[in-house]
């Protein structure tokens, strides 16, 4: 049977309103609550007037519907219907339904008006379009979902399960629910962008769980794209959930690993072409944006027309958003009071309204006794790292130390005793003594509010195996603990010093768009250089253990010049790398432009110029032709390196530059907006460096035509003052939720 306990009241009416409608061919009337009550539905049979009660009081159970329908007999004998009747989502047995007949029996003609979760079930198997639009219902309760999947799977699967039954009741289907599950039926893939918190992760999971409804096996790729390839099965309908693909904070700490972009564009490619799988994706918008920058492969991707961004939820899916989780909630009346009126539009229609936010908020530690709670609420609205900022802050040293460790374990640890060695290096340099069994402490004090323990597999040479990891409760709380790494100058010289891996830099620098250079702001001039030498020696360090150049050259292009290792070391670093580049026998291309940094410390030097020659023997001016960015990151690379670039003056550059301008010039002729003056400077700029001042001229002539006969090439930006309605019937949903009677 389906779960209806996962609806809120007002779904659940919702629901019950469009399967009476399908029963009985007319349309039904849905009423807001008011004072008077006793009506919460009405349609037409012939001549006569019907009315309906919804009672959703699956959780208080039979006794509370009875008290509740024995106190609406004296409203319904005021309206004295043609017809009545009751729906409820408390399970009834005959002499459940004959005892409800009982109460209004003037007015209801059988037993058989009563309708129980089994009724609701019935009509949903037999009313399939009923249940399409109530996609909740489609998800299925976590045994069902467990029994929906191939038994070899199941434990690979349990823990995005599990996650998906717990996300489920306060979930809301918004408008973007149904373009995200529109794009994903149209191309089979869909990509979520968006802000940290704002519902990506769920709504991928929700899909997903739409999908095993739908007879798709899950896969929940885990490490990198090789997870799904190795799942992939010919002809069976399978779903792929692949969780911040690009990496939970920064794109390097799973896209650093060589060809990993082509082979995930290849993917991408099998499932848009296949009739049987499907893949959702999510990212952080400006993870996106900086991948982007550098990897063919996402920018491919992002300007794909099944990427879904979710800049923002506007009202009134904000509204629904926070009633489900109030009304599973069970707020004290306290808090419930703050909220009534207008006190939930406050929150609601908050610029920085965020369900992530909004979900810590509803726990019991935060709601306290519920004073000045919408207040509180809006503060972590503002600032969101202050919901971690108080627990944190109460926590022992040590069981902080445990954090700093796990936020650069790529945010997860399978063993103690792996953990362990990382924690007893950091130990070490902060004074700190300690046992597996104050790790083993600390780990259940952390659990549940900034850890999750997860049972998850890995593939090893083929073979699949089960292991428990500790993982942060979410990305946010792992940008927070970085964050504070960054903001400490002694934590954060320590963690350099321990560092494991290139990825615990990464995350250190970059953090939540800001990390350290963020930090080296609050610090003493005097600290940066102290900070600075630790940083440069852990990088060349983790460089020379992994011997993974390419990732390291993509970290390095971000840097700022004093912050790149020493020329000495970094000529030996290059020397290995152009053997490494010579060796490759795959036909893979690079980006020029990720080696300006690397190239231009080794200007002028025998392996400037050798490792030259090799970045620009595999750059492929082909794949430029459809992307002005490409354009311009190799002709800054050329501007850059004139007079050591092969590519300089190349007929082949030239040539491909010419028929790709052309190209752009005839789509913009083609588009209803006319021709994008900075486009057209963009290309103006790009053929001065290429060395063709003629067609930089004619680009320039193009921009000044424009400009003459349009203004100033540009429409005039109009800012609208847009009135936020939530609905009437929304409004009158919080109204009856947050009266202090409501159970």
């Amino acid at each position: 049977m389906r779960d209806f306990t996962v609806l809120s009241d007002r779904e659940f009416e919702e629901l019950v309103a469009d399967l009476l409608q399908a029963r009985f061919g007319t349309h039904v009337e849905r009423f807001p609550p008011g004072r008077d009550g006793g009506v919460d539905l009405r349609w037409r049979s012939g001549a006569e007037t019907v009315i309906g009660q919804c009672k959703h009081y699956a959780r208080s159970g039979y006794s509370a519907l009875l008290r509740e329908l024995r106190r609406e007999t004296k409203k319904v004998a005021k309206r004295k219907p043609d017809d009545y009747w009751v729906v409820t989502s408390v399970d009834l047995t005959s002499h459940r339904k004959d005892e409800i007949h009982g109460l209004f029996q003037p007015w209801m003609r059988s037993s058989a008006n009563v309708l129980g979760p089994l009724d609701l079930d019935g009509m949903l198997t037999e009313f399939t379009a009923v249940e399409r639009r109530h996609v909740k219902l489609l998800f299925s309760t976590g045994e069902q979902l467990t029994a929906l999947v191939h038994s070899g799977i199941v434990n690979r699967t349990q823990a995005l399960l599990k996650r998906i039954e717990r996300a489920r009741p306060a979930y809301a289907v918004t408008d973007a629910h149904r373009r995200a599950a529109e794009l994903l039926e149209k191309h089979r893939v869909c990509v979520l962008v968006g802000p940290p918190g704002i519902g990506k992760t769920s709504l991928g999971m929700m899909l997903v769980a739409q999908a095993i409804g739908d007879g798709c096996q899950p896969v929940e790729v885990s490490e990198d794209i090789d997870d799904a390839f190795a799942m992939l099965r010919a002809g069976e309908k399978q779903i792929f959930f692949y969780d911040d693909f690009l990496g939970e904070l920064s794109y390097g700490e799973r896209w650093g690993r060589k060809n990993e972009q082509k082979r995930i564009g290849h993917f991408i490619d099998h499932v848009a072409q296949s009739s049987s799988a499907l893949l959702v994706m999510t990212s952080r918008e400006y993870i996106l944006r900086d991948a982007g920058r550098m990897l063919e492969t996402v920018r491919r991707v992002a300007a794909e027309p099944f990427v879904l961004r979710l800049a923002e939820i506007p009202p009134p899916d904000s509204g629904r958003v926070l009633y489900n989780h109030l009304w599973h909630a069970g707020l004290p009346d306290t808090a419930r009071h703050d909220l009534a009126g207008s006190g939930w539009t406050r929150i609601a229609g908050h610029h920085g309204f965020n369900p992530r936010v909004v979900e810590w908020c509803v726990q019991p530690e935060f709601v306290g006794d519920g004073g000045r709670y919408v207040s509180r609420v809006v503060d972590a609205l503002d600032n969101p790292e202050t919901i971690w900022e108080t627990v944190f802050n109460g926590l022992p040293e040590f069981d902080r130390l445990v954090l700093y460790v796990l936020s650069t374990l790529h945010g997860r640890f399978s063993t103690v005793e792996w953990a362990s060695t990382v924690l007893d290096a950091l130990c070490r340099e902060t004074g700190l003594r300690f046992t597996g069994d104050d790790l083993r402490r600390a780990l259940d004090v952390l659990e549940g509010t900034f850890t999750r323990i997860e049972l998850v597999t890995h593939w090893s040479s083929g073979e699949q195996e089960a292991v428990r990891e500790v993982r942060f409760m979410n990305p946010s709380i792992r940008a927070f603990v970085l964050g504070r790494i960054a903001a400490d100058v002694f934590a954060c010289r320590a963690v350099l010093r321990t560092a494991t891996d290139l990825n615990a830099l990464e995350l250190l620098w970059f953090g939540d768009e800001q990390g350290l250079m963020d930090g080296l702001r609050l610090w003493p001039s005097r600290l940066s250089p102290q900070v600075r030498a630790e940083f440069v020696a852990a990088a060349q360090r983790l460089t020379d253990r992994s011997q993974r150049y390419y990732r390291a050259i993509l970290f390095w292009n971000c840097m700022p010049h004093e912050w790149l290792p020493d020329r000495a070391w970094l000529t030996r670093a290059m020397e290995a790398h152009i053997v490494e580049l010579a060796a490759d026998d795959e036909e893979d291309t690079i980006d020029p432009f990720t080696y300006n940094v690397v190239l231009r410390d080794l200007a002028g030097t025998d392996v400037g110029m050798r490792l030259h020659a090799c970045v620009d023997a595999k750059t492929d001016v082909d794949r430029f032709e459809n992307y002005l960015d490409d354009w311009d990151r190799l002709a800054e690379h050329i501007r850059i390196h004139r007079r050591s670039c092969d590519l300089a003056g190349s007929a082949k550059v030239l040539e491909s530059y010419e028929g790709f301008v052309d190209g752009e010039l005839e789509r913009m002729r083609e588009t209803s907006g006319g021709p994008d003056i900075e486009n057209l400077l963009q290309m103006a700029s790009i053929a001065g460096i290429l060395g063709l001042p003629g067609l930089m001229q004619r680009l320039r002539d193009a921009v000044q035509l424009v400009r003459t006969s349009d203004g100033d090439g540009y429409p005039q930006q109009v800012a609208e003052s847009i009135q936020v309605s939530w609905g009437t019937d929304l409004v009158q949903d919080f109204d009856r939720l947050l009266r202090p009677e409501h159970s």
